[in-house]
């Protein structure tokens, strides 16, 4: 798995995603915001 090989990758994609949704809810003036997460339900 490129995660595991390699996981500074993954959380900066991480990171950086939130980011941008957070700078474009700003950008937009978003009142609310739903978070949605699978909890980690797809590894196993």
């Amino acid at each position: 798995r490129k995660s595991v090989a390699d996981p500074a990758y993954d959380a900066g994609v991480n990171v950086l995603g939130a980011i941008n949704i957070l700078q474009n809810c700003v950008k937009y003036k978003v009142k609310k915001f739903i978070f949605a997460s699978t909890g980690g339900a797809i590894y196993g």
